[in-house]
C-alpha cells in the first residue's frame, strides 16, 4: 500500500485489490438472512425460549446466507433520502479522498445507488416461501439441539 504524503490515507492500485481475509470482515447476510434472523427470534420466543439464550445463531445464520448466496443481496439499511442526506454531506471530502488515492471523483469509483432498500417480507412465491420455511426449520433443528 502506498501512503498519500498529508492525507494519512492509505491505497492500493484498483488492479491489485485483493479480497479482506474472511476473518477480518463483517460478512453480510443480505436481506433474506435479516428476514430469517427475525423468524428465528419469532420461533424460538413462541416456544418460550429468549433469542439471546441461544448460542450461535450469527453463525447459523451467516451459514445459511453463504449456502444460500443471500449476501448478494445486500441491506444498506438507508431510507432513500438518508442515502442521499449522507452521499451530499461527505461528497466534499470523499471527492478529496478519492482524487487524491485514485485521482477520479468519488462518484466514478463509487457510483450513486437510488436503489430502494428493504428488509425482504415473506415470499410471494410458494416454492420460495417453502424453501424459506425450511431454511428456517434448519436453522431451528441447529440452534436448539446444540
Amino acid at each position: 500500500c502506498d501512503q498519500v504524503t498529508g492525507l494519512g490515507i492509505y491505497t492500493t492500485p484498483r488492479d491489485a485489490t485483493q479480497p479482506a481475509s474472511r476473518r477480518k470482515i463483517n460478512a453480510q447476510v443480505g436481506r433474506k438472512g435479516i428476514l430469517l434472523a427475525m423468524e428465528i427470534s419469532k420461533a424460538l420466543s413462541s416456544r418460550g425460549i429468549g433469542p439471546r439464550s441461544v448460542r450461535n445463531t450469527g453463525g447459523v445464520i451467516r451459514a445459511s446466507a453463504e449456502r444460500e448466496s443471500w449476501a448478494q443481496d445486500r441491506f444498506q439499511s438507508f431510507e432513500p433520502s438518508a442515502y442521499w442526506a449522507v452521499r451530499e454531506t461527505l461528497k466534499a471530502s470523499n471527492d478529496l479522498q478519492a482524487q487524491a488515492a485514485w485521482g477520479v471523483p468519488w462518484a466514478e469509483v463509487f457510483s450513486a445507488s437510488s436503489q430502494e432498500q428493504s428488509i425482504a417480507t415473506a415470499p410471494d412465491n410458494p416454492q420460495e416461501a417453502q424453501h424459506m420455511e425450511a431454511c428456517l426449520e434448519e436453522a431451528l433443528e441447529q440452534l436448539l439441539n446444540q
